[in-house]
């Protein structure tokens, strides 16, 4: 089993003025890192998103392999604990070498992302202090430098999926509303617009793709006289806070009939769609249009009333938000043609007209 410490305790700290750290990333990651950065940060900057993730993700990597040798002993001692035939010796060979064998597999991984552009960021006064002040961290035998174990986790963390990033990234807010959920405490967010709002939390669900976190509950605006509480989801990731409130406020618990309204309107709208008011939506669908709202489940509305045509097509009739049609129906094109209300026939005709004004004019040699 490689380790290698060649250059990590040679390194020379950078100054503290500045922190400077310099690495170098794939593509794949490089892109992951921006598209995130754009999506999960308020205020957009490279260092203070790549200090969150080390700081939130970097001991629970596969990428920290003494951290992850030492979970992996743990869990081994626990399931041969109980098996008295063999000896403690025995045991411990046992677990030797199941976990030499797992960190060969995640250093494989690691040799082989590839190189790609370099990338410069701060680091800041946890992490510097961490990876180059104190003495004994625990990877260095690992890694020929800290850039190298940097580019590690932040390979590993691109690798992800979009809900399991979310999920490193905000942490500590899903903590926070965990708890709350638990406890019944009252919750309080912040929009990236900044307005703020108490929520009884329900629950932390996720959309039909599973690509987002929404944090379920009733909500109503703070500093707002008799307002009234609606059933609201928030996606965690287009917030700017999450807290919870001193419990000599107002209880968050929800009451039973409470629940239920919830659960109603979460089988009707879908937990993307909660805060929109349904209505009554009429589509004419020709036989394509059929065929493909026949196979495409995916945010797929359910019909009140459906009619055949002569033509083949047919009438469809939904009660539900503006939004759910328009992500579900847009991309049909000609096979499926707004009725009513009028509102929405108009917005989908101009998005259409917006669209064929790109290519219009000369084509592209």
């Amino acid at each position: 089993m490689r380790a290698d410490t060649r250059g990590w305790d040679e390194e020379t700290p950078h100054g503290s003025a500045d922190n400077k750290q310099h690495i170098n990333l794939s593509d794949v990651a490089m892109e992951v890192l921006y598209n995130d950065i754009r999506s999960f940060m308020d205020r957009e900057s490279v260092s203070g998103f790549i200090n969150r993730v080390l700081s939130t993700y970097g001991e629970q990597a596969q990428a920290s392999l003494s951290c992850a040798q030492e979970r992996e002993q743990e869990q081994l001692q626990g399931q041969l604990g109980g098996i008295r035939s063999v000896s403690a010796a025995e045991k411990n060979k046992i677990i030797d070498a199941i976990c030499a064998a797992h960190t060969a597999q995640r250093l494989a991984v690691i040799d082989a992302y590839p190189a790609g552009a370099a990338l410069k960021f701060r680091l800041n006064k946890e992490n510097f202090e961490s990876l180059y002040i104190r003495s004994g961290h625990p990877e260095r035998r690992w890694y020929r430098s800290r850039g190298k174990y940097i580019k590690a986790i932040l390979e590993e963390y691109a690798r992800k999926t979009p809900l399991e990033r979310e999920a490193i990234y905000f942490g500590d807010w899903l903590e926070t509303i965990e708890d709350g959920i638990e406890s019944g405490r009252l919750l309080q967010v912040t929009s990236r617009q900044g307005k703020v709002f108490e929520v009884k939390p329900y629950a932390l669900l996720t959309d039909a793709g599973g690509m987002y976190h929404y944090l379920v509950g009733l909500s109503m605006p703070r500093h707002t006289e008799q307002a009234e509480e609606k059933v609201a989801s928030f996606r965690v990731s287009r917030l700017r806070d999450v807290t919870t409130r001193p419990k000599r406020y107002r209880s968050g618990r929800l009451t039973l009939a409470e629940k239920d309204k919830i659960k109603k309107e979460l089988q009707e709208k879908g937990v993307q769609f909660l805060l929109e008011r349904n209505e009554e939506i009429v589509l004419r669908l020709d036989r394509q249009g059929i065929s493909m709202f026949n196979a495409q489940l995916h945010l797929r509305p359910v019909p009140t009333k459906k009619a055949d045509l002569p033509d083949g097509g047919g009438e469809y009739h939904f009660d539900c938000t503006q939004r759910q049609i328009e992500f579900y129906f847009f991309k049909f094109g000609e096979h499926a043609e707004i009725l009513s209300p009028a509102d929405l026939r108009e917005a989908f005709r101009e998005k259409y007209r917006s669209a064929l004004e790109i290519y219009k004019g000369s084509a592209i040699e």
